[in-house]
């Protein structure tokens, strides 16, 4: 027997939380599409993932690198205070590389993912965007070596 008061509590609740929710996306969408526009800044950068902002999650962004595989980013974002992840957060205990990625045609050694979440505001957008070009531009000057 379903609990029907308690199904009435979560739909009341759902609506009272609805206005935040949607004010929270529309600023995750916001703080995504500044980071993408700085990534895609970098010469070699790609999005993966539809390319219109409502067929992604609001506050993902998942790019594709050429010339450099994302372990090494990801560190050296993180000396410099930017936390960001490689591959998919649905494989992120597996050594084989997502299926996510690929059956999005993706090479998850050369992808990296970022995340905004509730308490990401521009600074931390500003952070990356000042990180990122120059650590991806000495990535591959090494490996051009």
């Amino acid at each position: 027997m379903e609990n029907v008061a308690a199904i009435v509590g979560f739909g009341a609740a759902c609506e009272q939380v609805a206005p935040c929710i949607d004010s929270e996306i529309g600023a995750q969408q916001a703080l995504s599409a500044s980071l993408l526009m700085a990534a895609l800044d970098v010469a070699g950068v790609h999005l993966l993932g539809d390319p219109d902002p409502a067929g992604r999650l609001p506050h993902i962004v998942c790019l594709g690198i050429d010339g450099v595989e994302a372990e090494p980013i990801l560190l050296a974002l993180d000396q410099k205070g930017v936390a960001v992840h490689s591959g998919s957060s649905c494989s992120s205990e597996m050594l084989e590389p997502s299926p996510v990625l690929r059956a999005m045609g993706a090479d998850a050694d050369h992808s990296l993912r970022i995340s905004v979440g509730w308490n990401s505001d521009d600074t931390d957008v500003t952070q990356f965007a000042g990180a990122f070009p120059g650590i991806v531009e000495r990535l591959r000057a090494l490996r051009a070596r």
